[in-house]
Parts: structure tokens; sequence; C-alpha cells
């Protein structure tokens, strides 16, 4: 599931969050978002995240969410913190043609 995030007050898109299954890590449901340059640091990955989190475990089976992130990329490793995520360990995967280490955490639905 993918939804893109439009600015209230002028209605332009400026980002998506989504939830998918990813070859790379054994099929778990990845939760992924990103935001437009002239958009970010203001909170929005964190509000549309945290909203499609909360509708994927009240709408599905599904009792955790997987997030990677690239470890230079503090700003998306601070959202997935907000967002509740733990670190559990690094994973090598594929990327644009190269092998490289992400960060891998995981969220689990305590309400399952």
């Amino acid at each position: 599931m993918f939804r893109s995030s439009r600015n209230k007050t002028n209605g332009i898109c400026i980002g998506v969050v989504g939830v998918h299954p990813k070859d790379d890590i054994d099929n778990e449901v990845e939760l992924l978002y990103g935001v437009s340059d002239n958009y970010q640091n203001k909170g929005y990955a964190t509000e549309a995240s945290k909203a499609l989190i909360q509708w994927t475990f009240e709408n599905t089976q599904l009792k955790s969410l997987t997030a990677i992130v690239k470890p230079e990329n503090i700003p998306s490793k601070i959202v997935i913190e907000k967002l509740g995520f733990e670190y559990v360990d690094t994973k090598v995967i594929l990327y644009d043609g190269d092998m490289c280490k992400f960060g891998y955490y995981k969220l689990y639905n305590n309400h399952s």
C-alpha cells in the first residue's frame, strides 16, 4: 500500500509513504517514505508514517513492520526511532548494483 502526501495549503504532492513486502529481507513488510527536498525536516515523514502504521496495525493481521536505513542517513534513522522502531541488526542488501549495509529495525504491534 502506498499513499502520496499533499501539502494541505496548496495540494502539491510532497512525498510518499507505504508498506510492502521486501524480497531482500525475506518478504518482511517494510515501512518506506520519502519527502521532497523542499519539505524535509518539517515532521511530514513522521506524521504520515505514524498514521500509516496505525492504519496498518488496525486493519491487517501484521504483527510487525520492518524498516531498513543506511547508517549515514541520520535524518531517516531519527524518524524511524521516533516512530518506535528498535534497532535489531545490520543487514547487507543489494542496492543500486552494490552490496550495502543497512540498519535493520523492527516495530511490533502491541495490540495484537
